[in-house]
C-alpha cells in the first residue's frame, strides 16, 4: 500500500467523522491505518506531513514516475 492511498484513507477518515471501520476498502485496512496514524503521531510523521506544502507532499507520496499535477 502506497503511503498517499493510506493518508487519503486517514484523512477521509477525518473529513467525513466516520468510524475507522467505515473508512473505504480501496484506502487499505481500517486496522492499518489506525495503527499508522497513531505511529506517525508519536514520532511527529503526521505533523511533517501536514506541514509539507501541497506540492511537495504530491511528488513524495506519488509511486515514481507516475506524479501528475493535481488542480490547485
Amino acid at each position: 500500500m502506497d503511503v498517499r492511498t493510506v493518508l487519503h484513507g486517514i484523512v477521509w477518515k477525518f473529513r467525513t467523522g466516520t468510524a475507522w471501520r467505515d473508512v473505504p476498502k480501496r484506502c487499505g485496512p481500517w486496522a492499518m491505518l489506525h495503527a499508522l496514524l497513531g505511529r506517525w503521531a508519536l514520532d511527529g510523521t503526521f505533523e511533517r506531513m501536514l506541514q509539507m506544502p501541497r506540492h511537495k507532499r504530491m511528488r513524495v507520496a506519488a509511486p515514481s514516475g507516475s506524479w501528475r499535477s493535481a488542480p490547485p
